[in-house]
């Protein structure tokens, strides 16, 4: 798994370091000398941490910092400017500087518990490793002191600094997406930021993070030509259109609120879902405590940018909930232009293929972690007692789980255009795979997901009633020579979006395309169904699903987290 953490700054440790590598990082690449008057502003990590919010990368101190892909080794970028990926960036002196803020990254929720809007943990490394930070950013939300051209519903993005040690290893990208989730965690409609013509590596990261350039916000400094690029944050389904793809077994409503309950199957079917004030807060959530109580469940809440009231989160907190588990919502704004998976048409029927069922090893689906860092998306310390983990399950974790970067995954596994048939499979792909789609979860399907997403044993019928609360396709890729199930996905159709979940690739079937066949060939399917948007949901310390899925066209939309007690 991956060590690398990137987090919001907090402790006076981390404001010292993130100051000192900030003016390392200038200094290393010949932009200021000893004596610059700048060095004392690019030190001042803690006014940035007042001001705006600051973000730190760390990995463990005594480990080889991780491989990454972005290949920048520029240096600290510019006196005045954003900042170039591996480097740094700062105001000058005499300019606005860059806050230190930024909204939470990937699954910040409504407010995390050190007051921002969460920003991700993604590393692996147990609470006794030593951690040495080794990259800072800073965000800036218009009207903060160190937003120097944000307008209205912006952020922007400053100061990345990477420590020269540390570059060519993927610590800018990581840095520049975790403001990009800050910024959609804040409920940002667009992220801002400034670099040089000189700085073309940087330039090449961010058209590949989606930021395009705008010529007419170029700006000045002095004699310093700036160049702004832009990044608008997509809008997400919203908590209804999310709901309504993992729909509760059973439904209550409470002073407006809906108190889902599914026997403790997974904490999106079994959390209250808060769209609504109600006239007495406190006795509405006396009740809903008095409800999971009678069927001996924790009360769960889902926290987001939409819930009522507005400082719910707060009471929660008050009444000694805990925060469990961050979920940033990833959205892809059009389904034209997906990417071709060439390969044979579907032209056989699926019986044979569901005659393979006992072939599948239900335990060979096991819960490995795959090699580049892609867990199972489950909270470790939120379990529900249902023997399920989180329900970012969806689309993220072993989810993904070809461990592989998703530009070099095989292009022939799979072939799901319009003229697929439910309840057809193909014929087996040029990688030695067939894919079985239905409109319903099957056993075969229902037990390699469960073999990966349980904790401990499912009911199957309890999960294939919450899987079958709504309309969705399921798409199953098998061996084609021992029919044995390699990999599964949902797609779950409402109103103009497909919501992806449950992706699964048996770890002895990645790295070989079935991740990204599934995801592309589910996206196509839903299309071909009339849905025009889509979205799914990661737990936000997971970088590498975030990253992976980046590639495919999701960016980070929208964030909620869970309050339990």
């Amino acid at each position: 798994m991956s060590e690398r953490v990137i987090r919001l700054a907090t402790a006076d440790d981390d404001l010292t370091a993130a100051g000192a590598l900030t003016a390392e990082a200038f200094r290393a690449d010949g932009l200021l000398d000893d004596g610059d008057a700048y060095l004392s502003e690019l030190r001042d990590a803690a006014r940035r941490a007042r001001e705006a919010r600051l973000l730190v990368a760390l990995v463990p101190a005594d480990g080889p910092v991780e491989d990454g892909r972005d290949g920048i080794d520029s240096g600290a970028g510019v006196r005045g400017g954003t900042g170039v990926p591996e480097g740094g960036a700062g105001v000058p002196d005499g300019g606005a500087g860059a806050p230190d803020g930024g909204a939470g990254a990937p699954d910040g929720g409504a407010g995390a518990p050190d007051g921002g809007a969460g920003v991700p943990d993604g590393g692996a490394a147990s609470p006794s490793t030593r951690m040495a930070l080794v990259g800072t950013v800073t965000v800036a939300p218009a009207g903060s002191p160190y937003a120097d051209i944000a307008g209205p519903g912006e952020v922007e993005v400053r100061m990345l600094a990477v420590a020269p040690r540390a570059r060519r290893r993927g610590i800018a990208e990581a840095l520049t997406r975790a403001a990009m989730l800050d910024a959609a965690g804040l409920g940002a409609e667009r992220v801002v930021l400034s670099t040089t013509d000189a700085m073309t590596t940087a330039h090449r990261l961010y058209a590949r993070l989606g930021f395009v350039s705008r010529p007419e916000r170029d700006w000045h400094y002095g004699s310093l030509a700036l160049r702004v690029y832009t990044w608008d944050v997509p809008r997400g389904p919203g908590a209804r259109v999310e709901s309504a793809v993992w729909h509760p077994r059973e439904v209550r409503h409470v002073g407006g609120w809906r108190v889902g309950l599914s026997g403790g199957f997974t904490r999106r079917a079994n959390s209250v879902l808060a769209l609504a004030e109600p006239d007495d807060v406190t006795e509405s959530i006396d009740e809903v405590e008095r409800i999971y109580a009678a069927v001996g469940q924790p009360a769960i809440f889902r926290v987001c940018g939409q819930s009522r009231p507005d400082d719910l989160d707060d009471l929660l907190d008050a009444r000694g909930y805990s925060d469990v588990s961050h979920t940033v919502v990833m959205v892809r704004e059009t389904l034209d232009g997906l990417p071709a998976v060439d390969v044979m048409d579907f032209v056989r029927d699926a019986d044979d293929a569901d005659d393979a069922d006992d072939a599948n090893d239900a335990n060979g689906l096991d819960r490995s972690d795959d090699a580049e860092g892609l867990d199972r998306s489950d909270d470790a310390d939120g379990s529900d007692g249902s023997g399920e983990s989180d329900d970012s399950d969806d689309a993220s974790g072993s989810d993904f789980a070809d461990g592989s970067d998703a530009s070099d995954a095989s292009d022939g596994a799979l072939n799901l255009d319009a003229e697929v048939e439910i309840g057809k499979s193909s014929d087996a792909s040029p990688d030695g795979f067939a894919y079985v789609v239905t409109d319903e979860p099957d056993e075969a399907w229902l037990a390699a997901w469960l073999a990966t997403k349980a904790q401990e044993p499912v009911d199957h019928s309890l999960a294939a009633s919450v899987l079958s609360g709504g309309r969705a396709i399921y798409v199953r890729a098998q061996d084609a020579g021992t029919g044995a199930t390699v990999g599964v996905i949902r797609a779950a159709l409402e109103q103009e979006w497909v919501g992806l979940s449950c992706l699964v690739v048996r770890p002895d079937a990645r790295r070989r395309g079935v991740g990204r066949a599934l995801t592309l060939g589910a996206l196509r399917l839903a299309a071909a169904r009339g849905a025009q948007r889509a979205f799914l949901q990661v737990v936000d310390s997971n970088e590498a699903a975030i990253a992976l899925y980046g590639q495919l066209g999701f960016g980070p939309a929208e964030r909620y987290h869970y309050r339990q007690r």
